[in-house]
């Protein structure tokens, strides 16, 4: 083709080199962290001389490569310079952006980014944009140690008070019923046997207790975060304290006896006093606590959860104590006890009570079961039936000493083909799409939907809850389903968001520590332009109408 005109030659090849090449900017990144896993990143762009970058921010920016859950905030600019017809900055600049981990960090990690930038030389010229991938070096920065320590001695009042509050929660009472019933048993026991059983209960709790700080310190130590009542985002954990609860239940309705009937004579020369069983009961009571933060317990358990190890198992001891104080009180007071019914008749309608409020247990953790398994749950229905049979034939051999030996060998050896054979999966990670579905009037939890609704200015409530949390579904049944609630929200125009944490989720773990809980329920309440409003873990009508109203 022959060219009329060399200069328009001249100026598309002058074109076409300017998109080609690309003017490099030297670049350098730093983040800092503290032990919740918040901080800021920083990247630094050595622009150099007689070129700039103008203020056109879709090409000027950085954001995170994959890098394990973390979370980048609205970048910061320095202000631009004006340089009469364009705005823009040369030399050194650097941009800064919260940055936000789904754990706990032990140690500095490398967090991958990559940075975009144009720049344009002092003719006005602008090459092709660049997108340079980089890694950002960091450290862990201390949390406030001033704060910590002011605020150390009244979070461990929190601990102890949550503790004691812990013995009036829902998930609590069907063992303090068995506990009850053991006492009025006592009545009439010596001074000394009372003591010991007290002692034995506060035993089982408090060593419960530590070896859950333990497990929590190790965990914390390999760089994952957990949660209080962590234990119940396992379907396996959660079937073997379902099939534990409803034995006891059985057991109070004389399917079997946990203790073998002996006859009078052996059994007054080798009775322990029933120390043992007081030690289970506080494992029991302290198993079926977890699920359950009551109040000053989960701001007590967030400041607990990023302290040292010591701190926490300080912590997890004082909660134990404080769930254990009544039947302290009780021990050292053996007066009180023997002011209690005599045993008669009576106690066996009691204990056919407590039995139906075992059993109930054991369905609302069958709930909990059926939003982790989803298809799976069928096999554990099929698990109970021969859990109970096996119960009943071992009661069986418990009523004939003959027939003793094979009755236990066949449950053991029944329980064991049921168990393999109808929930032998369980053990395998859990479906994440087994959770039950939430209400159509609820938004699924999402960090971007947040940040969305809060630019728009939209007022929002934020809720994380699990299906194995008893104080969630409290606040559900009392407050949260009701009319008034669902009223209230479309007369504010509230946008209603659900996390829902039956199964691990490491970002809503994240989020929980960001507004110091270990655990669920959380409530935040997002105003328009105003800072969030964090709610009470027991909520009422009053309370949800004057966070939102502001009164």
């Amino acid at each position: 083709m022959h060219i009329r005109k060399p200069y328009i030659a001249i100026l598309g090849l002058a074109l076409f080199s300017t998109l080609l090449f690309s003017q490099q900017a030297g670049l350098s990144s730093h983040y800092t962290v503290n032990s919740r896993g918040e901080g800021t990143v920083s990247v630094i762009y050595d622009i150099p001389e007689g070129y700039h970058q103008i203020d056109n921010r879709a090409l000027f920016y950085f954001a995170l490569d994959d890098n394990n859950g973390f979370e980048l905030g609205e970048i910061v600019y320095p202000p631009a310079r004006n340089y009469g017809s364009f705005e823009g900055w040369e030399g050194k600049v650097e941009l800064t952006a919260p940055l936000r981990g789904p754990k706990i960090l032990t140690e500095a990690e490398p967090v991958s980014l990559f940075a975009g930038y144009q720049l344009c030389d002092e003719q006005g010229t602008c090459f092709r944009p660049v997108k340079e991938s980089m890694i950002s070096q960091g450290t862990i920065a201390p949390i406030e140690k001033a704060a910590t320590s002011r605020s150390l001695p009244l979070f461990l009042l929190f601990a102890f008070l949550g503790g004691i509050i812990l013995n009036i929660m829902p998930c609590v009472l069907p063992v303090l019923s068995l506990k009850a019933l053991h006492l009025v048993g006592q009545s009439g026991d010596s001074r000394k046997k009372i003591l010991l059983n007290s002692l034995s209960y506060t035993g089982g709790i408090i060593v419960s207790l530590l070896i859950l700080g333990l497990i929590v310190i190790a965990v914390k130590a390999s760089g994952t975060a957990l949660g209080w009542g962590f234990q119940f985002q396992n379907p396996l954990f959660v079937l073997i304290l379902t099939s534990l609860v409803f034995l006891f239940s059985l057991s109070l309705f004389e399917v079997f006896f946990i203790n073998p009937p002996r006859r009078a004579g052996e059994a007054a020369s080798k009775q322990k006093g029933g120390y043992g069983g007081s030690f289970l009961t506080g494992i029991m009571a302290v198993l079926l606590a977890t699920p359950c933060t009551a109040p000053l317990l989960g701001s007590a358990l967030g400041f607990a959860f990023v302290q040292p190890g010591g701190v926490i198992l300080i912590f997890f001891f004082l909660i134990g104590l404080g769930l254990a104080l009544p039947f302290i009180l009780l021990g050292f007071s053996p007066s009180l006890v023997n002011k209690l019914p005599k045993p008669g008749e009576w106690m066996n309608r009691f204990r056919e009570i407590m039995g139906f409020l075992l059993a109930g247990t054991a369905v609302y953790l069958l709930t909990v079961l059926h939003s982790q398994t989803g298809s799976r749950f069928s096999g554990v229905l099929w698990f109970m039936l021969v859990l109970a049979a096996a119960s009943w034939l071992y009661g069986r051999g418990q009523r004939s000493a003959r027939k003793t030996g094979y009755a236990h060998y066949a449950a053991a050896l029944i329980l064991l083909g049921g168990g393999m054979f109808f929930v032998g999966d369980l053990s395998e990670a859990p479906p994440q799409s087994a959770q039950l579905e939430k209400s159509e009037e609820t938004v699924p939890f999402s960090p971007e939907q947040v940040e969305a609704l809060r630019a728009e200015d939209r007022p929002l409530f934020l809720e994380f809850t699990a299906d194995w949390c008893a104080t969630c579904r409290t606040n559900h049944l009392t407050v949260l389903d009701r009319g008034f609630r669902k009223a209230l929200f479309e007369e504010e125009g509230i946008v209603y968001m659900v996390g829902d944490y039956t199964l691990n989720d490491d970002v809503i773990g994240s989020w929980l520590t960001q507004f110091d809980r270990a655990g669920v329920p959380l409530y935040v309440y997002y105003p328009p332009g105003e800072d969030p409003r964090i709610l009470p873990e027991i909520l009422t009508r009053k309370i949800l109408e004057e966070s939102i109203r502001g009164r």
